[in-house]
Order: structure tokens, then sequence, then C-alpha cells
């Protein structure tokens, strides 16, 4: 393995920001992520955008998902499933060719699988090492392909379940008096917000306010507000006095999965 472009440990540059810095300069490479028990994941960028991945532990298989989503039934995941081993095939390419499921399907599905792996790896300890190799792509012979993702709706989700409390009160502090307020290009239907989440924007929208004044008015839980503000602000979709990210890329279009 080359030399890495860059190290450091995810207590000092968590995920979030990891992603959000490589959004904004365009990064295509490969991080290896080494938790404190050597457990490996890996995770290529194309384009500043999450394009495959490889997790330490489990996530969810692509027939797995499939069967949760409706798109298959039982009887069709388990006679692939043993085509799978037998063949050494790709699953989704055995439900392809088999007509089971068509290519949208398989593309939708691809997409929510890759989501929900680096969405697992938030979860991984602050202790965890990583390495960035730019221009290095370790996953080329790992399932399909590069996949097609929404970044912004990524780190929103990603953001929503695991971001440390602590860490978000500290960057929200730096907000102090300000009033809240989307940027004018900010491209909010990116995020892929839940209702609840929208209600707290159609209260910024209505009248600019403080953090605090924000909190107080009760329209969602305050940890669940806090985490949102604070994707909005480092993804500069908040006015902070900078273009927001993602704005130069065609958006990704909705898939036809469920959260």
């Amino acid at each position: 393995m080359s030399e890495a472009t860059a190290t450091g440990k995810l207590e000092t540059t968590p995920l979030s920001q990891l992603l959000v810095y490589a959004l904004d300069k365009g990064l295509t490479g490969s991080f290896i992520f080494q938790s404190p028990d050597r457990q490996k994941s890996a995770l290529y960028l194309q384009g500043g955008t999450p394009a495959n991945a490889k997790t330490g532990q489990p996530v969810i298989h692509l027939g797995r998902l499939l069967l949760e989503l409706g798109k298959i039934d039982e009887d069709v995941y388990n006679a692939t499933l043993s085509r799978v081993a037998k063949e050494r095939a790709l699953h989704g390419k055995l439900l392809l060719d088999a007509g089971a499921i068509d290519q949208p399907t398989l593309d939708a599905a691809l997409s929510e699988q890759l989501l929900r792996q680096v969405v697992w790896m938030f979860s991984l300890s602050p202790k965890t090492g990583y390495a960035y190799y730019d221009g290095k792509n370790f996953l080329d012979k790992w399932g399909g392909g590069p996949v097609t993702l929404e970044p912004l709706g990524l780190i929103w989700r990603g953001i929503r379940r695991y971001e440390n409390v602590q860490r978000v009160d500290l960057a929200l502090a730096r907000l102090g008096a300000r009033q809240l307020r989307l940027h004018p290009s900010a491209q909010i239907a990116r995020f892929a917000l839940a209702d609840s989440e929208r209600a707290v924007l159609d209260v910024i929208r209505a009248k600019p306010q403080t953090l605090t004044e924000l909190l107080d008015s009760g329209v969602a839980d305050v940890v669940e507000t806090k985490r949102l503000v604070f994707a909005l602000m480092i993804t500069r979709h908040l006015e902070v006095g900078a273009p927001p990210l993602g704005i130069g890329l065609r958006p990704t279009p909705p898939r036809s999965v469920t959260p």
C-alpha cells in the first residue's frame, strides 16, 4: 500500500467533518479506518461523494435489503442466495439476470445499501484511526463498482443518528446570538428530511431567530434540532457567509426505497 496522503483519529476529526471536507474539495480516493481492535473498514470517494464501501462488520446484505423493502419474496431470496455461494456471483446480478428485479430497483437498493454502510461508519469508536490515500481506489474489485449516492442526505443521516451531542454543542456555540437563516442557494430537499425536521426549517423561514429561541419554541426534540442546525451549518446550507456545499453537483434523483 502506498504512503497515506493524510492520517488522523476520529476523536479529532469525526467522520462528518471528513465527509464535508471531501465534498468541499471534490476528493477522489480511499479512506481506510482501523478501530482499536484492529478491525478495518474502507470507503472510496469519487468527486467528493462516497461511491463504494467495505465495512469491518456486516451491515446489510443486498438480498436481505431487497427482501426488507418488499422487492423480492422469501422464495426468490433463498433460491438465489444458495446460488451466490455456488457460483461466486453477485446477488444483485443473479436477481437481475433471473428477472426478479429490474435495473432501477437494483440501482436504488445498491444506493441504500451503501448509505447504510457509511452511516454505520459514523458509529466507529472515536479512537479509530484513519488514513486517506488520494487518487487510490482500494475497492475497485469489491462489489459491483461505484454507486451513485446523494452526499447531503448521507451526511445528515449519519449526523442524525450518531453525532456526538457535546461536539454539536461546541460547534453551535460559535453561532452565539446570530439569527438563523437558510442560505438563499440552499437545496434542502437533498437532505431528505423527515416531517418533524422540515417543521424546524418552516419556523426558521417564517421568522429568523437565534438558536436559543428556536430550541425554546418546542417545534421539535431539542437534540434533534441541534443536530439538524449543526448539519446545515457545517454543510453551509445555513447562512454562514459562504456558498453551500454540493450546489455545483447535480442532485441525485430520489430512489424508490424507504430510509
